[in-house]
């Protein structure tokens, strides 16, 4: 029997151009009528691209062998091996964005806003009932 060099994977050149991906960003959304001249979306294109690139972009692995020492001749499988092709930010399994901005009576009165964010906590998870004391 003939022993062989493990097999690995080659990677090739990193070919991602972030730069032309966030002047393509860019593009497409001032297309879309999205204002890029406000200091909160003045950095989305380069976000939007660098997020691409993180998901197009396989991630580098080595593929690993392992002796036949038993001198198996038939077939191995792995089956049901989980891939999961996973998304950023708000998209991503389990992830939860909340946001508050309050006004009037509840940015003034810090009893009404905690009974406020009580209810809205509790309603959010299925909870129609809290006890506010």
């Amino acid at each position: 029997m003939t022993t062989s060099a493990p097999l690995r994977i080659v990677h090739g050149p990193d070919t991602v151009d972030v730069d032309a991906a966030e002047r393509a960003a860019a593009a497409f959304l001032t297309a879309l009528g999205i204002p890029l001249a406000s200091e909160s979306l003045r950095a989305t294109p380069g976000r939007m691209a660098r997020a691409y690139a993180e998901m197009f972009t396989a991630r580098r692995f080595e593929l690993t062998t392992f002796p036949n020492d038993a001198g198996y001749d038939e077939l191995v499988i792995a089956r049901s091996i989980p891939v999961h092709m996973t998304l950023r930010g708000v998209r991503s399994d389990g992830t939860r964005t909340v946001t508050s901005a309050v006004g009037g009576e509840l940015r003034d009165d810090a009893r009404s806003r905690a009974e406020f964010l009580s209810l809205a906590g509790s309603c959010s998870h299925g909870d129609e009932r809290a006890d506010l004391r």
